[in-house]
């Protein structure tokens, strides 16, 4: 696979095209011709058609079972947009992230050390303690 190079989004719904574009080697304009505008934002099974196109196939994992070596696109709350999702690729050769809206102007990006907190931050809580706080179930 070809070195990542960060790509960004064109506007706010296709964060999946330059995720794509970054993974492939491709120019965004190649990747965004392949969607009909009714597939944007980008949706797991035209996703897969695109990349499939390309010569790559999707696993689905969780941010749990992810393996050295290898590329990722996550699907992340979006930073920018309240209750919407924005997709950034992850090379765990490197640990690094690559967001789709850094660089832009005004908006907010994703950082390595953001996805793994997120990913990996699960709060364990007694059932006595979520009692004494008043949990009811």
């Amino acid at each position: 696979m070809n070195k990542i190079s960060l790509v960004n989004q064109q506007d706010d719904k296709s964060c999946v095209v330059a995720c794509i574009a970054m993974i492939t080697g491709k120019p965004y304009e190649e990747i965004r011709a392949c969607f009909k505008e009714d597939d944007i934002p980008v949706y797991p099974h035209a996703q897969d058609a695109v990349l499939c196109k390309y010569g790559f196939v999707t696993k689905r994992n969780t941010l749990q079972s992810l393996y050295p070596h290898g590329i990722y696109i996550l699907s992340v709350p979006s930073l920018n947009t309240p209750a919407q999702m924005h997709a950034v690729v992850l090379d765990t050769t490197d640990y690094v992230i690559y967001d789709p809206q850094q660089g832009r102007p005004d908006r907010k990006f994703y950082t390595y050390s953001m996805i793994q907190s997120w990913g990996a931050a699960d709060e364990i809580i007694s059932w006595e303690t979520l009692l004494e706080q008043g949990y009811n179930s």
